[in-house]
């Protein structure tokens, strides 16, 4: 659970005395928790991703889809997908989607409900499509950025917390930061301008392949450095026992 105020701290107080240690998934996470009176360890521990997404990888000439995105749309529209569907109706790019916000029907998109899709058919999906267009405003992690690296998909992502901290890619920098409210709670909002990340999709789309192919090698780069630190770190949550148990493997 991540606590955006103060309202829900007693009962995350109270929950860590089931709990010897706490750790967090990114150092904009930890600093968050600490910021509220929280305390959680310094090692800081990344999100793993589902194994099965190093079984796929994304060819050039094998892509379907310009661009995917993936994200539950919200009331307050965390993800920027209404500034996406402008921009799509705009360009005309093949487009995947899996999120539930409204986009009208073209012969150029493919669209599936958020949540309605297995992990193996995202991985499928995300290994035909050349970019990612990721344009959440903040996260506390940002998962789908580093499951498109895992495949070779080159993330078009915002310059912000927290995925900023290990995406590679083509980044959209925000114009600005504010703070708002949403979900009931104040929330901090980089501003991303729907002109950046046009621009940022206009670029990517005139990518050379020998160019989109450098960028790809390291996305999988780094995303194998990301699960190499998480297996390294396992046995900080589970003991070097259960970790042995788990049977997780570094990856070359």
């Amino acid at each position: 659970m991540m606590p955006n105020t103060y309202h829900n701290l007693q009962k995350i107080l109270e929950e860590t005395e089931l709990f010897k240690k706490h750790y967090t998934v990114s150092e904009y996470n930890k600093e968050h928790y600490r910021k509220l009176g929280i305390p959680v360890e310094d090692v800081v521990i990344p999100r793993p991703v589902n194994p099965i997404l190093f079984s796929y990888y994304t060819r050039y000439d094998n892509c379907v889809y310009d661009i995917i995105t993936i994200g539950r749309h919200d009331m307050c529209d965390r993800k920027n997908l209404r500034l996406q569907r402008n921009i799509f109706l705009r360009l005309k790019f093949k487009y995947c989607v899996v999120s539930d916000v409204y986009i009208p029907p073209r012969p150029n998109l493919l669209q599936y409900n958020f949540g309605s899709i297995t992990d193996e058919l995202k991985a499928k999906l995300l290994s035909k499509s050349k970019f990612l267009l990721w344009t959440s405003f903040i996260e506390g992690f940002g998962m789908p950025v580093l499951e498109a690296m895992t495949v070779g998909t080159v993330p078009i992502y915002t310059d912000v917390p927290a995925h900023n901290e290990f995406a590679v890619g083509i980044p959209i920098k925000p114009s600005g930061r504010i703070r708002g409210f949403c979900y009931g709670v104040r929330v901090d909002k980089h501003v991303i301008e729907e002109k950046e990340i046009e621009e940022a999709v206009k670029y990517a789309l005139g990518m050379k392949k020998e160019e989109w192919e450098d960028l790809s090698m390291k996305c999988m780069e780094k995303a194998a450095e990301m699960w190499n630190n998480f297996v390294s770190k396992v046995p900080l949550l589970l003991g070097d026992r259960y970790a042995y148990q788990m049977g997780f493997e570094r990856v070359l």
